[in-house]
């Protein structure tokens, strides 16, 4: 066997790598455990689960690491789908609406497009940092004019990889905060179960699209 192959098989311990076609990418424990129960779960470095013969859902890391649970999925694959929480950061959005990912945003490097966006809620430019304490300095070290709807901790580093292997990649969000706009959130302001419930419909069709 080729060992990258041997190297990505042991790392998704059982998953049958050159099945997989399509796949999607969550850092959030709620959304994984939203999916329908899984009758073939793998367990290694990511939790990986069938939703179809060909399709996975597997849990990555928060952060930077993200890219990399990516890197061990198959070289080949269609589409992949970052799913996930974010803060709003754009004066339009509120707790509770969904957003599209258009490109990747990251201090000290490039933007990266998003190669699928899918047509739901929102749509605009994600920018990620690296720690949550990195947030204080926001508001003087992101330049206005690149139009940043929403912070996060993965979406550059994903669509980096997607970039590297040149494949099909987006990114959708439910927004469950917001850093400038008071009240940045109110328990019970709204659904949020039933709201991530939503985002995990907008998965699944967007994955199976």
């Amino acid at each position: 066997m080729d060992e990258l192959l041997l190297q990505k098989q042991t790392t998704l311990y059982g998953a049958p790598l050159k099945k997989i076609k399509r796949a999607i990418l969550t850092p959030v424990n709620a959304i994984y455990a939203a999916f329908p129960p899984l009758e073939n779960e793998t367990r290694g470095w990511y939790r990986t689960g069938y939703i179809t013969n060909d399709i996975v859902i597997v849990k990555c890391n928060i952060g930077t690491s993200a890219g990399d649970a990516a890197y061990y999925l198959p070289d080949d694959l269609e589409r992949l789908i970052l799913v996930g929480w974010c803060g709003g950061y754009g004066k339009d959005l509120k707790p509770g609406d969904y957003l599209s990912a258009l490109a990747g945003f990251r201090r000290g490097h490039d933007p990266i497009y998003a190669t699928h966006v899918p047509n739901i809620g929102y749509s605009g430019n994600i920018y990620q940092v690296e720690s949550l304490a990195e947030e204080d300095g926001l508001i003087e070290g992101i330049r206005p004019e690149i139009n940043i709807a929403a912070i996060d901790m993965e979406t550059h580093s994903v669509l980096a990889w997607a970039v590297q292997k040149s494949r099909q990649a987006g990114a959708i969000y439910l927004v469950t905060d917001h850093l400038f706009n008071y009240p940045f959130y109110l328990p019970g302001s709204f659904d949020h179960a039933g709201a991530t419930k939503q985002l995990v419909r907008y998965a699944m069709e967007e994955i199976l699209r």
